[in-house]
């Protein structure tokens, strides 16, 4: 399976529009994360990257995720060789700009995947942004079969080892 960045037009066709939700500040209504906001079970707890004496068991996600994510940690989790190696949980909702987005880009073009809650990061401590990822070799892939797109993969601008972001369409439910 082949997967690449979805665009900002796919995105909010499956995703949605935040645009409605946006104020003049640029911050996000709650109504945003109302329309959006599901919450995945995780396979176990995972210790929280920026406070590990924190276990998360589960996270905010898009709701049409909630079951794709489920499934795709699952997996994870059933290798064990695999799982031993993804040591903490960055979180998947948060509303903001991507943290090195092109000086030619406005408006929803900026945003993350994280404001649409379809990311994920998972071994943060491990895999700090602007590194070398450091991930097990075969958790690219599971998450991959799964429909997630390894950031890792992306240009050495925005390489992001620990990100995981929807990119499978089909999986999304839009066509």
């Amino acid at each position: 399976m082949s997967l690449r960045r979805l665009t900002l037009e796919e995105v909010c066709k499956a995703l949605g529009d935040p645009s409605p939700f946006i104020s003049d500040s640029g911050t996000v209504g709650p109504g945003w994360e109302r329309k959006i906001i599901g919450y995945a079970k995780l396979p176990a707890p995972m210790p929280l990257s920026w406070d590990p004496t924190v276990m998360v068991t589960r996270c905010k996600c898009h709701r049409i995720l909630v079951g794709l994510l489920e499934q795709a940690l699952a997996t994870v989790h059933a290798d064990a060789e695999v799982w031993a190696t993804v040591g903490d949980f960055g979180g998947c909702y948060e509303f903001r700009a991507r943290r090195k987005a092109s000086p030619n880009e406005s408006g929803l073009g900026k945003l993350s995947m994280h404001a649409w809650a379809a990311a994920i990061d998972l071994d943060v401590c491990d895999n700090p942004m602007g590194r070398a990822p450091n991930v097990h070799p075969r958790l690219p892939g599971i998450m991959a079969a799964h429909g997630f797109l390894w950031g890792g993969t992306f240009p050495a601008r925005w390489r992001d080892g620990m990100h995981f972001e929807a990119a499978d369409l089909s999986l999304l439910g839009a066509h």
